[in-house]
């Protein structure tokens, strides 16, 4: 799965590594939720995340996707 298919533009999340990732069920819909990790200077900083830059430049995030596995859409919320 590449990372365009489970981010889209208008959310502009930041590409990460090391994030958690989840699956789950509701409703007989299969998603993936990905947690935190590590990434470049995000270009959009959301209020409801936290960003905490690191000494080697990189940026620590919580930011978390759901990502609906079934449709292949991000839900809105």
């Amino acid at each position: 799965m590449q990372w365009t298919s489970c981010s889209n533009a208008e959310q502009s999340l930041m590409k990460k590594a090391r994030a958690g990732m989840i699956s789950l069920e509701f409703d007989g819909a299969e998603y993936l939720v990905i947690i935190g990790g590590y990434g470049s200077t995000p270009t959009v900083y959301h209020p409801q995340f936290q960003y905490d830059q690191l000494k080697d430049g990189r940026v620590h995030t919580n930011e978390q996707l759901l990502y609906n596995v079934s449709t292949g859409k991000i839900p809105f919320v």
